[in-house]
């Protein structure tokens, strides 16, 4: 039995044809002795046992939990097969349903090679699937459902750039299909570019279709957090994902990756070493890996830039106690002199009044600090600014914010780029250096005080 619990798709038990017929004979003989065996007395245990798998569990620990012993369990079973008698449960058929609440029509020779294609391509067997559904595309140009099943023979095919101009077609012809609109948000994400504002509408059309749909809130909550755009929204939308489909270690894995933008670092490492722990498929424990290790890259420099950040603070209050003093001194300096020139016999008059405790005082910035990247997007709400530029070596885009953009100093090098630049709508795309002084807000990497565009 530990050995059946963790067959899956690559198991030679799966797979091979000499142990297949054993499996499945296997399975259902434990399927059968769970759900009938000793007048159904072990449906409680495999209901436990499928809730742990759809939390998300590993096979083991789901078995353990629900089973117990599972030397034991296979003992009963054993036992069980051997009485070479099994029992089973009648049900009726359902109630027939009247022919009068069915509608018909005609299909038209287009949408009939369309559902054929689409069904063999599905079912992988693509030789079959492509002559139908490019007959079906050349009988009928304007059929959304040729297109779309075109698209999915390209995807499964691993066709991507052909199928991502495939499913265009479809959603062009038909713009409320969820699953074309996913698919291309998909397939743009992750094979054109990460920023592309069409993603965002795709995916929030999508949802707008099927509020349940997993793949599209995971999805979303990927690209807004990669962009650093309304990371309560995707912190939402990674869990909405998650709680669709307890099970799905790639939602698990998108959820961390919202979790270190919003810079919650042990949430995110706990759930990475938990897929880790889980997850038996190669591709997602590289995943899982590399998550943990951006979240160590990630602590690291959000210790630095504290660093950073509290040795400018105390070069600050250092040079503001100094001018204060100056300012001090300076006061005495005066009196004094004032005395000196004043006549001997004056009776001495009461002094002018105090300085003011609340003057304003001179103090100077923190030492500004420079980095050097590319920004990636630039959201202007009056003269405030907000910059996110992704830096090579960086773990996570860096955010930075300015006041009023109008009273930053901007230089080029670029012929195409003037110093009278309007960032709103000219910096995004650029490689620039950019200045900044520390930032009291936690979620800001620096203000910005320079930008100088290099390309």
């Amino acid at each position: 039995l530990p050995v059946l619990f963790k067959v899956d798709h690559k198991s030679p038990y799966y797979n091979e044809q000499k142990k297949v017929s054993i499996f499945y004979a296997e399975s259902w003989a434990l399927i059968h002795y769970l759900m009938i065996g000793d007048k159904q007395a072990h449906n409680a245990s495999f209901g436990a046992y499928l809730s742990a798998l759809g939390q998300g569990a590993s096979q083991d620990e789901a078995a353990t939990k629900a089973f117990g012993d599972l030397r034991k369990l296979q003992d009963n079973l054993v036992a069980y097969i051997g009485r070479f008698t099994f029992l089973a449960f009648g049900y009726p058929a359902p109630a027939k349903i009247p022919e009068s609440s069915l509608s018909t029509r005609m299909l038209s020779p287009a949408e009939v090679d369309a559902y054929s294609g689409g069904f063999l391509a599905l079912h992988r067997q693509f030789e079959q699937a492509e002559p139908l559904l490019e007959e079906s595309a050349q009988l009928d140009p304007k059929l959304a459902l040729a297109q779309r099943n075109l698209g999915f023979l390209h995807y499964f095919r691993d066709e991507r750039p052909d199928a991502l101009a495939s499913f265009a077609a479809a959603i062009a012809l038909d713009s409320q299909d969820a699953n074309a609109r996913f698919l291309r948000a998909q397939l743009t994400f992750d094979d054109v570019s990460h920023t592309d504002p069409q993603i965002e509408e795709d995916l929030r059309q999508a949802l707008a279709l099927k509020t349940d749909f997993a793949d599209a809130n995971g999805l979303l909550a990927v690209y807004l957090a990669a962009n650093n755009q309304k990371l309560p929204e995707a912190l939402g939308l990674a869990q909405n994902a998650v709680h669709l489909q307890p099970g799905n270690f790639n939602f698990q894995l998108a959820l961390a990756q919202v979790l270190i933008r919003v810079r919650r670092y042990d949430d995110a490492e706990a759930l990475g070493r938990r897929v880790l722990a889980r997850a038996s498929d190669d591709g997602i424990r590289t995943e899982a890996d590399q998550i943990l290790t951006y979240v160590t890259q990630a602590r690291d420099y959000d210790a630095r830039m504290r660093q950073t950040q509290e040795e400018s603070a105390a070069r600050a209050s250092a040079d503001a106690s100094a001018a204060r003093a100056d300012q001090a001194a300076s006061r005495s300096d005066e009196v004094a002199a004032r005395s000196d020139e004043a006549p001997a016999e004056k009776v001495s008059e009461p002094a002018g009044p105090a300085g003011d405790p609340n003057a304003p005082v001179l103090k100077r910035r923190g030492q500004p600090t420079d980095v050097i990247g590319v920004v990636i997007q630039v959201h202007c709400d009056g003269t405030e600014m907000e910059v996110t530029t992704r830096v090579d070596g960086r773990p996570a885009p860096l955010v930075f914010h300015a006041k009023d953009r109008k009273r930053i100093g901007y230089t080029s090098n670029v012929s195409a780029i003037h110093n009278d630049i309007d960032p709103c709508s000219e910096l995004k795309g650029h490689r620039a250096k950019l200045i900044f002084a520390p930032s009291e807000a936690k979620w800001l990497d620096g203000e910005l005080v320079r930008i100088e565009v290099e390309k």
